[in-house]
């Protein structure tokens, strides 16, 4: 079983300038709506949170918004042009790399990452769908038809908590409701450096690629009922 990427997005806590924050100035949103558009072109600019931020898009799913409290940016990765997990993860670092220089923020103080994708059940399983697969291998073959007619096990979450430096992974796998023949995966991972500032970029970047390799490895080894 290979996972098959949907989205990645990554969300950065910049560390406070002043209290309370002051915003961006709109000089510098479009100062840097341009410098991103050289490299990672976005269709639709627009002012956020009362103008003191501001969002890039291309639709729903794939858009960067850099806000005083908040830095994010979500990838389609499989979209029209087709996003490599390598791909994926050098837009977000450049993007936001990109907005921490133009708008002067120092550094940062939290990093989630979360990264989606469905993957399709191995032949081994080709006479179950999503659904049963899911209350067979992951429920433990609990008898969801005691519950009666129509019910079916949904999402199954996993947590770790991290208490040294405080941190957290989440992992949710469901029935991907778009074709029975896949499960839906989704992994968020948090993580901080206690209260002391991330080790920049370099750090950002290893937590994306730390995030990849969970999936594509714990996960499926989860899903194919390996490891231990």
């Amino acid at each position: 079983m290979e996972p098959r990427f949907k989205t990645l997005a990554v969300a950065l806590v910049p560390q406070p300038r002043e209290v309370p924050l002051p915003p961006f100035p709109s000089e510098g949103l479009q100062t840097l709506f341009a410098e991103v558009g050289k490299s990672f072109p976005y269709r639709a600019f627009e002012y956020v949170f009362d103008g003191r931020g501001a969002k890039f898009s291309n639709g729903e799913a794939d858009f960067a918004e850099v806000r005083p409290a908040l830095f994010q940016i979500v990838s389609t990765m499989d979209g029209q042009d087709v996003l490599t997990a390598d791909m994926a993860t050098s837009k977000a670092v450049r993007v936001l790399e990109l907005a921490a220089d133009t708008l002067g923020v120092p550094g940062f103080l939290q990093c989630a990452v979360q990264v989606e994708a469905v993957v399709p059940l191995a032949e081994a399983d080709a006479d179950l769908d999503a659904k049963d697969f899911l209350a067979k291998r992951i429920m433990g073959g609990i008898n969801v038809a005691a519950l009666g007619e129509g019910f079916f096990g949904a999402t199954v979450t996993f947590r770790r908590l991290i208490e040294n430096p405080p941190g957290h992974d989440q992992l949710d796998v469901e029935p991907f409701y778009g074709d029975p023949d896949f499960v839906f995966v989704r992994y968020q991972a948090t993580r901080t450096e206690g209260g002391q500032l991330l080790g920049g970029f370099d750090r950002v970047e290893r937590n994306i690629g730390e995030a990849f390799s969970f999936l594509e490895g714990e996960t499926m080894q989860l899903l194919d009922g390996e490891g231990g």
